[in-house]
């Protein structure tokens, strides 16, 4: 239990600076076609809410209406106006999760979960205004229940491990909202839409992925590798939290010991080069929407 405290806590701290930065922003969406495009980012799980402190007066104007949205299941309501207000909060973000997964958006829910479980604003620190909400237990329950969702949708259902397959493996991409993601299982639990970056030192996970990792015991002291620096996909070298996934299933291939790594910001699930390292070669078959794997 310590361990995962602690391990939460650092992964916390790598994101202050980025969140104190909005305190001084003021969320006010008057515009509809801002706000049009803020709900297209919505769909695809890139939602911004940025305003941490500046909009905690904001949030807390609009917390009954936002608990009576969430309670009658009004979710395109209730997404326009978390964007509105715009705050970094957990309860901001598993309002989110629950607006996206409400409305069929899953993988995009599964990301603003992971936001929820990252975020330095949580309502219960200092004063507990959760609005009736057991966070974060009820965000990882939330999160159990729709990982077990998505192994079961026609994303996933391709993939049938066998860690001694050789020769070339074809990974069938899925088209997440206009993006090739390649589908993979993490430690045989933790479904991901993960994009190939060639640029990108490691395997890189949103912070709150790494935390669920962590809860779920799945991630323990002996696997931390310490914190360091990976090389994104755009040339820029950022800090790092280094860690090992035991297991990384994809298509019919089932790696172990595969480098991970999480670093400041929102995150993102990238398939970087101690992934693509293992095989022999790989390229992407544009005509058959596919990644190969050569071994």
């Amino acid at each position: 239990m310590l361990f995962r405290a602690r391990i939460a806590q650092w992964l916390g701290a790598m994101l202050v600076t980025a969140s104190l930065a909005g305190c001084g922003q003021q969320s006010s969406i008057s515009d509809p076609q801002t706000l049009d495009l803020m709900k297209q980012r919505f769909a695809d799980g890139d939602a911004m809410m940025a305003c941490g402190l500046g909009c905690a007066g904001n949030y807390g104007f609009h917390r009954q209406e936002l608990q009576q949205l969430y309670q009658d299941q009004d979710w395109p309501g209730l997404e326009s106006r978390l964007l509105i207000i715009g705050q970094d909060g957990d309860q901001s973000w598993f309002y989110l999760a629950a607006a996206a997964e409400g409305q069929g958006y899953d993988s995009a829910a599964q990301l603003y979960y992971f936001r929820s479980l990252a975020s330095r604003f949580q309502c219960r620190r200092p004063l507990n205004v959760c609005d009736g909400l057991d966070l974060p237990s009820l965000t990882f329950s939330q999160l159990g229940a729709l990982d077990a969702k998505l192994q079961q949708s026609a994303a996933f259902a391709p993939l049938n491990p066998s860690s001694a397959a050789k020769g070339d493996v074809a990974v069938k991409l899925i088209s997440d909202h206009g993006i090739m993601k390649a589908p993979v299982l993490l430690d045989g639990t933790l479904p991901l839409l993960m994009t190939v970056d060639s640029g990108d030192s490691v395997v890189t996970l949103p912070e709150g992925a790494v935390i669920l990792l962590v809860h779920d015991k799945l991630v323990q002291k002996q696997d931390i590798l310490g914190v360091g620096s990976v090389q994104l996909g755009d040339g820029s070298v950022v800090p790092a939290f280094g860690f090992r996934i035991k297991r990384l299933q994809i298509g019919g291939i089932v790696l172990h010991d595969v480098v991970g790594a999480t670093s400041p910001g929102p995150g993102q699930l990238l398939l970087g080069q101690s992934f693509l390292s293992k095989f022999k070669s790989w390229s992407i078959d544009n005509g058959q929407s596919a990644l190969v794997l050569s071994r």
